[in-house]
């Protein structure tokens, strides 16, 4: 897969419309360097809110595709030259398993926690064990 471009979240569906209708398919996955990182989480650790993101990454599926999808994306009216058939595409990919070991992922704050207390733990620990040593 190839980089297109980071696109706030607002904007995927239209994107993906105009490309699926062209012939190009395309991959979103979120861009979660683009969004707004709190130390502490603000809310619920199981919030909604807290895990979706405000952009995501569009990558071009097919290398061969690359060119033409910078075309697209930087003229909605280009005529792609070699289009596929993307629902073909999709059902193969599915077929394949392509994407199924990304269905469950940590929110960010969750994992911000669980990193936080594992730190804090060894620091507790070096602590506990220089003053036991001296």
């Amino acid at each position: 897969m190839f980089l297109l471009a980071s696109i706030p979240a607002d904007q995927v569906q239209e994107l993906d419309d105009r490309f699926r209708a062209a012939g190009i398919p395309l991959y979103f996955e979120p861009d979660y360097s683009r969004r707004r990182h709190d130390v502490l989480p603000t809310g619920s650790l199981n919030s909604i809110e807290a895990s979706v993101p405000d952009w995501y990454l569009a990558h071009v599926c097919l290398e061969e595709q690359t060119k033409e999808a910078k075309r697209l994306f930087e003229d909605p009216t280009y005529k792609v030259e070699a289009p596929i058939d993307v629902q073909k595409f999709e059902a193969k990919m599915a077929k394949l398993g392509a994407d199924a070991g990304l269905a469950w992922r940590v929110p960010d704050p969750t994992l911000n926690w669980i990193v936080g207390g594992a730190i804090a733990a060894v620091a507790i620990g070096l602590a506990i064990y220089a003053i036991a040593s001296s």
